[in-house]
């Protein structure tokens, strides 16, 4: 039973659709992805580092917990990951390429 502190909340397939189609152009839709998706608290969500994203094993390690990653997660985190590469060269910031869930300004979710 949770306790008073706890809100639960029931999204039918309807609101996740909506959720994801009104987010697909931002940087949130990939906290959406691990939150929703992945099933990640926000606090290993917002500490993910790319570095432990194993896409290709289809896991991800933060925090001390190790994550399964569904296929629609490995997929867009592969796509997006190659779009933040590119974005941040571009923009001569490849060094601060380093968390997974950041603003469209790069910094990071807290």
């Amino acid at each position: 039973m949770p306790d008073s502190t706890t809100k639960i909340l029931h999204l039918d397939i309807g609101d996740y659709s909506r959720l994801f189609y009104f987010r697909r152009e931002t940087d949130f839709q990939t906290l959406l992805y691990l939150l929703l998706l992945a099933g990640m608290p926000p606090e290993d969500a917002a500490a993910l580092r790319w570095e432990k994203v194993d896409t290709a094993g289809g896991t991800a390690l933060v925090n001390g917990r190790c994550y399964a990653l569904p296929g629609s997660v490995r997929r867009y985190l592969t796509g997006y990951r190659a779009a933040q590469l590119e974005k941040y060269f571009a923009a001569g910031r490849l060094a601060q390429l380093g968390t997974v869930c950041v603003h469209a300004d790069g910094s990071a979710y807290t």
